[in-house]
């Protein structure tokens, strides 16, 4: 990139960490997050989790334009209730489903009300101020490493399930193998049915991605994860000579 850079890092918990700045005095801060999104799409994943700036500028707006849920991190203090107002514009106009996560609650109780009813029944959960969580953040130390009440709070709520994809086909298969080839010396690559429907869908019925997306349930980004996992899949199995198993 000419106005910034990407970092990439495989961290010690196994998944990898994409980071992306520009260069000082430099514009186009949206396309730095859209080189981050596409660098970051090319590992294999089952969920990608976008940290975006505060705002609604530009960078704010690459980041939430193609996800599936969009996590409002927010404080009771009237600039962070007038902020969460102004970036629900941003993510109501994409018509993205959305929660908020109400941090430090307990330092404005007042405010903390409006915010809860605000965002009728979309409270995610509420993080209580802690003096221990600035020394973790200060020491490096993951909140989900220490034993403070925040990490109970955010594996409460922070659990949600995968949201589910809609398969309609039924095969009438659910293997392939190369011929005359003894299933002992053979091996397998497996494709899910949501790959095999997405597929079906785009490859087979020739379906437009953003039109296929809609029939299964998923944004159109993710559709576009599930069918290059389907294609790679496919492709191993024909240039390889390997089995393919339809979970």
């Amino acid at each position: 990139m000419q106005n910034g850079e990407i970092k990439i890092k495989k961290t010690k918990y196994g998944f990898p960490l994409v980071a992306g700045s520009l260069f000082p005095g430099e514009t186009g801060s949206g396309k730095v997050v859209e080189k981050i999104k596409g660098e970051a799409e090319n590992f294999e994943h089952e969920l990608m989790i976008i940290d975006s700036s505060p705002g609604t500028g530009c960078p704010v707006i690459a980041a939430v334009r193609d996800a599936n849920f969009v996590i409002l991190l927010t404080e009771p203090t009237p600039s962070g209730f007038a902020d969460l107002k102004r970036v629900l514009e941003v993510v109501n106009y994409f018509k993205l489903p959305w929660g908020v996560v109400l941090n430090k609650w307990d330092i404005n109780k007042e405010i903390s009300g409006k915010i809860e009813k605000f965002a009728k029944g979309k409270l995610l959960g509420k993080i209580s101020y802690d003096k221990e969580i600035f020394r973790a953040v200060s020491n490096l130390t993951p909140i989900m490493e220490t034993n403070l009440k925040a990490k109970k709070k955010l594996k409460k709520f922070m659990s949600r399930p995968l949201k589910p994809r809609k398969v309609i086909f039924d095969p009438r298969a659910s293997y392939f193998k190369p011929r005359a080839v003894p299933l002992s010396e053979l091996k397998e690559v497996e494709l899910t049915p949501a790959e095999l429907e997405a597929s079906r869908l785009c490859d087979f019925k020739e379906m437009e991605q953003e039109k296929a997306a809609k029939k299964m349930g998923v944004s159109q980004s993710t559709l576009g994860r599930i069918l290059a996992s389907a294609r790679k899949k496919t492709a191993e199995a024909l240039n390889e000579g390997k089995a393919i198993k339809i979970k």
